[in-house]
């Protein structure tokens, strides 16, 4: 999901400490994440890449674009 311009490693690595910092359990081992925490990391690529950039027009369509683009969904 890396492009450059609307996402980059910085934006990437910003998302993954503000997810993993929010931890309220106690029995996630540290830098690592949780299924929940990848949703939300997936949701927060999705907007940052489409939503935030103007390419799509709700977060919903953001979130379909990211499905049929980037994740193999069966």
């Amino acid at each position: 999901m890396i492009d450059g311009t609307n996402v980059n490693l910085s934006d990437n690595d910003r998302i993954f400490i503000t997810v993993n910092a929010n931890k309220k359990a106690p029995l996630i081992p540290a830098n690592s994440l949780v299924r929940y925490q990848l949703v939300e990391i997936i949701l927060r690529l999705a907007f940052k890449k489409y939503f935030d950039s103007g390419e799509e027009f709700s977060e919903a369509e953001a979130l379909k674009r990211v499905q049929k683009e980037h994740l193999e969904v069966y």
